[in-house]
Order: structure tokens, then C-alpha cells, then sequence
């Protein structure tokens, strides 16, 4: 599935195995002002992926600032993380120097004034935090890339680790089920093996799976 967003979320093609549909709205370019993250990111989770079975990731590109949601925010999207079983892996593009220049025309700039900076330094520490906190919550990783470098490794490590994938389940003990945060610990004795899993679960009342 291929969604973008700016200041409208479009969805460019539907869940597919179908490689060139999936290629032809890979094609499609748009050019819009504003950013919809959080929007785009609780659409997905709550419209498109809670109905779709077995294991699902989300691959994120953007710098993290959002700037046009109206629906969702920040705290919703990372509460919806938990509630759900899938995967983040964000690709943040480091667009801080790039924000900082003139604007381009047809091209929302953050940073007009010498006294915005402070502002605009605020708004990508929290574009820092929050993409950190929705990857550690699902149990991907956040990678940090400079805008137009090369990222055949970094999907070469991402599919790596979506292809090298156990499924642990349990019961909790705790028979209260008022939508508390659990937390999870993974730990394995193979000396040099690191464990990168879900950091918790929140309690709705059904059986949990962590991966």
C-alpha cells in the first residue's frame, strides 16, 4: 500500500502484490504545502491496516514536523501504536538546514525570520522525540537520512529484520483489564544477540502478541 500526505492524505494505491500497480504509484508526484503526519499516520492504523491479517509494517518518510493535522494528534497516534500490532520504520530526512533558507515558491517554509529559529529548533526536538517514541513503542527503529542521499542499505536493513521475525505470546497474570500500560522485557543468552521488540502492551481486555 502507498499512501502520501501534505495538506490531504492520498491514498495511491490500495493494499497489493501487484508490483506494477504498486510502481506506477510509486510514479505519481505531488507537491503540495503543509504536512498531515499524524492524520496520514491514524488513518492507516485505524481505516486501512486494522482490517488486513498477519504481520504489517509501516515504512515512514518525512522530518517528523507536522504542521496541517486536524483529526489527530501526537499522543493519539502514539496510543493507537500500542493498541495495534504493526511495525514503524521511519526514514526521517533531515530537513532542518533545508527549512532554514528562503522558501521556494509553492513551498511552505517554517523558518522566515531570524527570530523564528528558536521556534523552528522546538518544532524538529519534537519531531525527534515523537518518531523515536513511535518506533520504540511498535518495536521498528528510526533511521536518520540527509535529504537525497542513497537509501538501498537502509531498506536492505529493513527487510532484513522484517524477514528475521519470532512471534512471542503470552498471558498476562494480572486478571485486571483497565486499559493500563504493561511493559515488556525480551531478554535471550546468546552472547552478542540483540533484542528489539515492543516496548509494552496496553491492557484492552484481549490476548497481546509482542514482536
Amino acid at each position: 500500500m502507498f499512501v502520501s500526505f501534505d495538506s490531504r492524505i492520498w491514498v495511491q494505491s490500495v493494499p497489493s502484490t501487484d508490483r506494477l500497480q504498486l510502481r506506477a504509484a510509486l510514479s505519481i508526484r505531488r507537491s503540495g504545502d503543509g504536512t498531515r503526519l499524524y492524520d496520514a499516520i491514524e488513518l492507516i492504523l485505524e481505516d486501512r491496516l486494522d482490517e488486513i491479517r498477519g504481520r504489517k509494517a509501516i515504512v515512514l518518510f518525512t522530518d517528523g514536523v507536522d504542521t496541517r493535522s486536524r483529526i489527530a494528534a501526537a499522543a493519539d497516534t502514539l496510543a493507537a501504536i500500542e493498541e495495534s500490532n504493526v511495525l514503524v520504520y521511519a526514514i526521517q530526512y533531515d530537513t532542518k538546514q533545508e527549512n532554514a533558507k528562503q522558501p521556494r515558491p509553492g513551498v511552505e517554509a517554517w523558518v522566515m525570520l531570524p527570530e523564528d529559529l528558536r521556534n523552528n529548533s522546538e518544532r524538529y526536538a519534537r519531531a525527534d522525540k515523537y518518531l523515536f517514541s513511535l518506533c520504540n513503542a511498535s518495536g521498528g527503529e528510526l533511521y536518520v537520512a540527509p535529504v537525497g542521499s542513497n537509501l538501498t542499505e537502509v531498506f536492505a536493513r529493513i527487510a532484513d529484520q522484517l524477514s528475521h521475525q519470532f512471534t512471542l505470546s503470552y498471558y498476562p497474570t494480572n486478571p485486571k483489564q483497565d486499559e493500563s500500560f504493561h511493559r515488556l522485557r525480551v531478554e535471550v543468552n546468546r552472547p552478542g544477540a540483540k533484542v528489539r521488540s515492543r516496548i509494552g502492551y496496553r491492557d484492552l481486555g484481549r490476548p497481546s502478541t509482542g514482536k
